[in-house]
């Protein structure tokens, strides 16, 4: 628990976060069937929560006991879970593995609550051999299966799923498609953060991986977006 240097200390003269790595160990050193942790790392920073969490996951490998974990940090609940229980006004509204949750969610809360979501209103939604067939405006979008198909229903993407090209580039002839403006482009460093709009006014975001072969949009430029057919869904 990174507190070696302290042994010399009683827990009230150790900062917050020190003792809460305290209460961490001292609730494992007995060895519980069970142990329930709610928020455990909120009070530590940045750094020191992300090495923490790993090493609550080796422990958890270790000693083989069953963690109960509560966090409103959904990254943090992907990063050490099994299996999630997505949590909506006291009631389950799904469970799962992580990436269950994460690339099926069962309803459109939890695709909202677990992670970043493109939402798109169709027009019509039918269904052929394939799958699913969305038409918005004047594009067409296929969903793999016809699972979510009903009244009301808003096809769904991660903004990682994305690619944003200019038109005039070659493209996956495969892929859902669609046309629009650049709104907003983000430089984050690793990512390329963009804001595209969409004839019918409706925006998206896309999340880009910075590479040197992957030009940057700049706002008011014209823009592709592409992505695989099994990266949309029906919620």
């Amino acid at each position: 628990f990174q507190l070696s240097c302290f042994g010399t200390r009683v827990p009230h003269q150790l900062s917050g976060g020190q003792q809460q790595r305290v209460a961490i160990a001292r609730a494992i050193v007995v060895d519980p069937p069970v142990l329930l942790m709610d928020e455990p790392l909120s009070a530590l920073d940045k750094q020191l929560r992300e090495d923490l969490q790993f090493e609550i996951k080796r422990l958890h490998d270790r000693l083989g006991i069953t963690f109960i974990y509560v966090t409103h940090d959904q990254r943090e609940a992907l990063v050490m879970s099994d299996r999630v229980a997505v949590m909506n006004e006291g009631r389950i509204a799904q469970i799962g593995a992580p990436e269950t949750l994460y690339d099926s969610p069962a309803n459109h809360f939890v695709a909202s609550f677990v992670g970043e979501a493109n939402f798109l209103e169709a027009d019509s939604i039918t269904a052929d051999a394939r799958g699913a067939v969305v038409k918005i405006g004047d594009s067409i979008l296929r969903v793999a299966g016809t699972n979510g198909i009903r009244d009301g229903a808003l096809c769904m993407v991660r903004p990682e799923k994305l690619t944003v090209r200019r038109p005039d580039s070659a493209g996956n002839p495969s892929a859902n498609t669609l046309q629009g403006t650049v709104r907003d482009t983000v430089f984050m460093g690793e990512m390329i953060r963009y804001v595209i709009e969409l004839p019918n006014g409706a925006r998206m975001t896309a999340k880009q991986q910075h590479r040197a072969d992957t030009p940057i949009l700049s706002p008011s430029e014209p823009a592709t977006i592409d992505w695989a057919v099994a990266d949309t869904r029906l919620v």
